[in-house]
C-alpha cells in the first residue's frame, strides 16, 4: 500500500506534535540562559552539565561508569596539554580510534580549546587513509593504539610534515595510561598532571570550524565536510525536536563515532543531560544484552543495523525497556515489522547529510517515512541514464508532481547555508545555480525521493558516485581506481546492486580483462582488494564484459548494469561472488542465486 500523509493523518499523531512544543519552549529557555555564551556548542554543553549534576551517569562504556564532571576533566586535561604543545585555536586535529571512552574525551579536549576536530573513518586504510590524514593539514594526529598499524603503513614516523603524533592506549580505562610505541607519544600518560580547570572560554565565530566530518567523493577518496560552530548550533533546536529525552533516559550506540548519525545521538543526549551506552562495535548478538544491561530506552540505528536485529532471536528482545528509536535508513518494508516485534513507540527518523542544506524529521511519528522537510527544499525531474537535472524548454528545472520521485535539492540561503568542503574545488558539482529563477541557489542532494504529502518525503535511492553498503557511503571510484590497478584489469565500473533480505546495495564491478582469453583468479583478486579496501568496500560481485559502455561525455553507462544485478540470465557466464568467509571469489552458479534468494548465504 502506497504510503501517504494527510492532515488528519497528523491530527491522530497530535500528542508527538505537544511533545516537541515541549522540546522547543526547552530550547527557548536554554538560549535564553545561554544567549552571552560565545564557546562551541559541545563545550557549553558539557560545561553546563558538569556544573548542573556532576555526578549524573554521562557514560556507560562496558562495565565503566563515567561521570558528567570526569568526563568535563578529562577533557580539560587533553586541551590543557595540547595548548602546552603549542596546538592554537583553529588547528586541525586528526582523530583516528574506534569507538570507546577516549574518542569522546579526546573529542571534548580538541574543541574545547578551540581546535578543529577531523574525525577519520577508523575502517579505512591505505592511500584512502593517507590522502584523509594528509587533506586536512593537521598539526596533531591522536590515534588510538588499536589503529597504530593502518597510520604506521601509511606515513613515515620519521617524516611527519612537522605534526605531532599522539599513542591512547586501547586499556578501555582512563586512568590506565601505560603503553608505548616507536614514534608515538603516549598522551594518555603525559595529561595525567594537567589542570582539570575548564579553560578560559575560547571565542568561536559561527562561520568558524568545530568538525570535519567525512564522505564518499566522485574523486574516490573521501571529502572532508565543514561543520561549523553556527552549524552545530542549529543541531540543539533539531535534536531537541527529533528526539525528546528525560533525564532519566539512556541512549544505547553501536554506531561509529565519526559518523554524523553517531553524534548527533550523542548530542541530543548532552541536550537532555541523560546517558550514552557506547559499544565498540555492533553485535547483533549482544544487543539485547546490552538493552538490558543499560536499561536502555532509545538506541541509535542506521537502517543495516536493523535488519540484522530481525534477523537473530533473543528472549531480551521481549519485554525490552525500549520506548523509542532514533536515526535514518530504515526501509519501509521493515518499518512496521520491526516498531510492532520490538515494541517501539516511536521511530524518529531523519534525512540529512553532513554537508546539506536540506533535512527532514519525523516529529509526528508518520510511518514509513523520513519525515517532516524542516528546510526549504524542491523536488525536480532527472534523467535516469545521467542521473542529471532535467531542464524544460524555459531553461528551468522541473518540479515533480504528487507521489513522483525525483531528485531532492535544497536551497541554499543565509539561514540555511551550503559550508560545503576543505577542499572548494569540490563544493561547485554540489551547487546549481538559475534553478527556478535567476539568482537562486540550490545544494543537489544527489537522491530520489518521493513527496508523500504534508511536507513529508519519502527516501528512494541514492544517484551518484556512491552508494550505501552496511551502514557505510562506498565511493564507486575509489573502488574501480583499486580495481584497476590488478595487473589482469584494463578498466572496471563499480556500482550498487540489490540484494534480498539486505538494506542498501552490495557493491558489485564490471570489468574488462587485458587478456579476453585468460581467466581472473579469484583467490589472487581477492587477496589484492582486501589489502587495500576496507571491508563495506569489498565487491560482493563482479562480472566479466567485453566492453564497457560509456555515454557521449565518457561516463561509464551504469543504468544497465545495475538492472543486470547479478541474475544469470541477464549478464550470462562470467559472473561471479565473492564468499569471504572462504576469503576467495568463485563462479555463481543457479544454486546459489537461489541460496541469496532464501537467505541462507551470509552477505
Amino acid at each position: 500500500m502506497e504510503t501517504r500523509v494527510t492532515l488528519r493523518d497528523l491530527f491522530r499523531q497530535r500528542k508527538y506534535f505537544l511533545l516537541r512544543i515541549v522540546s522547543l519552549w526547552q530550547f527557548f529557555l536554554f538560549s535564553r540562559k545561554n544567549k552571552h555564551n560565545k564557546s562551541s556548542v559541545l563545550t557549553m554543553l558539557i560545561e553546563a552539565n558538569a556544573a548542573d549534576f556532576p555526578d549524573r551517569t554521562a557514560l556507560f562504556y562496558q562495565d565503566q561508569v563515567i561521570t558528567y564532571k570526569q568526563m568535563n576533566d578529562y577533557a580539560n586535561k587533553v586541551s590543557h596539554y595540547l595548548q602546552s604543545k603549542g596546538i592554537k585555536q583553529g588547528d586541525v586535529v586528526v582523530l583516528f580510534m574506534e569507538n570507546r571512552i577516549e574518542f569522546l574525551i579526546y573529542l571534548l579536549g580538541i574543541i574545547k580549546m578551540g581546535g578543529v576536530a577531523s574525525l577519520v573513518n577508523s575502517t579505512q586504510l591505505g592511500q584512502s587513509l593517507k590522502h584523509s590524514i594528509d587533506l586536512v593539514e593537521p598539526k596533531a594526529v591522536i590515534i588510538g593504539e588499536e589503529l597504530c598499524e593502518k597510520y604506521e603503513e601509511v606515513t613515515d614516523l620519521n617524516d611527519n610534515a612537522g605534526r605531532l603524533v599522539f599513542l591512547v592506549p586501547d586499556t578501555n580505562l582512563m586512568t590506565d595510561v601505560e603503553g608505548s610505541r616507536d614514534g608515538f607519544t603516549n598522551i594518555s600518560k603525559e595529561c595525567q598532571d594537567s589542570s582539570t580547570q575548564d579553560l578560559v572560554t575560547q571565542i568561536v565565530d559561527e562561520d568558524d570550524p568545530a568538525l570535519y566530518i567525512y564522505t564518499s567523493g566522485t574523486t574516490g577518496f573521501p571529502k572532508a565536510t565543514i561543520q561549523t560552530n553556527g552549524r552545530f548550533k542549529k543541531m540543539i533546536p533539531l535534536g531537541m525536536l527529533l528526539n525528546p529525552l528525560k533525564k532519566e533516559d539512556v541512549l544505547y550506540c553501536t554506531l561509529p563515532l565519526y559518523h554524523g548519525t553517531a553524534l548527533l545521538c550523542w548530542i541530543t543526549v548532552l541536550i537532555f543531560g541523560s546517558t550514552f551506552a557506547l559499544r565498540r562495535k555492533f553485535s547483533a548478538s549482544e544487543f539485547w544484552d546490552d538493552i538490558d544491561k543499560y536499561q536502555a530506552t532509545c538506541f541509535g540505528y542506521v537502517g543495516e543495523l536493523c535488519r540484522y536485529l530481525l534477523n537473530t532471536d533473543s528472549p531480551k528482545s521481549k519485554n525490552n525497556t525500549l520506548r523509542a528509536m532514533m536515526g535514518n535508513g530504515l526501509r519501509p518494508d521493515l518499518w512496521m515489522e520491526f516498531k510492532e516485534r520490538f515494541d517501539i513507540e516511536e521511530i524518529r527518523e531523519a534525512y540529512s547529510a553532513s554537508e546539506s542544506t536540506v533535512g527532514s524529521l519525523n516529529i509526528f511519528n508518520m510511518d514509513k517515512t523520513v519525515g517532516f522537510l524542516v528546510t526549504p527544499y524542491a523536488i525536480v525531474k532527472y534523467d535516469e541514464e545521467t542521473e542529471e537535472p532535467l531542464y524544460g524548454s524555459d531553461g528551468r528545472l522541473q518540479r515533480v508532481g504528487p507521489f513522483e520521485g525525483g531528485l531532492l535539492l535544497g536551497k541554499i540561503s543565509e539561514l540555511t547555508p551550503f559550508t560545503g568542503y576543505t577542499q572548494t574545488s569540490k563544493n561547485e558539482s554540489k551547487i546549481l545555480n538559475n534553478v527556478f529563477k535567476d539568482g537562486d541557489s540550490w545544494f543537489n542532494s544527489g537522491d530520489v525521493v518521493k513527496y508523500v504529502g504534508c511536507r513529508h518525503i519519502q527516501f528512494m535511492d541514492r544517484t551518484g558516485d556512491t552508494f550505501r553498503w552496511k551502514g557505510e557511503n562506498v565511493s564507486t571510484s575509489e573502488v574501480e581506481q583499486v580495481v584497476n590497478q590488478f595487473p589482469a584489469v584494463e578498466e572496471s565500473v563499480a556500482y550498487g546492486v540489490e540484494v534480498p533480505h539486505s538494506t542498501g546495495r552490495a557493491g558489485m564491478v564490471a570489468i574488462k580483462l587485458k587478456d579476453a582469453d585468460t581467466e581472473l583468479n579469484g583467490k589472487e583478486f581477492y587477496d589484492f582488494l582486501v589489502q587495500q579496501l576496507p571491508g563495506y568496500a569489498m565487491p560482493l560481485f563482479y562480472r566479466i564484459n567485453e566492453t564497457l559502455e560509456r555515454t557521449p561525455t565518457f561516463k561509464y553507462k551504469k543504468a544497465g548494469l545495475k538492472q543486470d544485478g547479478y541474475e544469470l540470465e541477464k549478464i550470462g557466464a562470467g559472473a561471479h561472488i565473492a564468499l569471504h568467509s572462504d576469503k576467495t571469489y568463485i563462479n555463481l552458479d543457479a544454486a546459489m542465486i537461489n541460496n541469496i534468494k532464501e537467505n541462507n548465504v551470509k552477505l
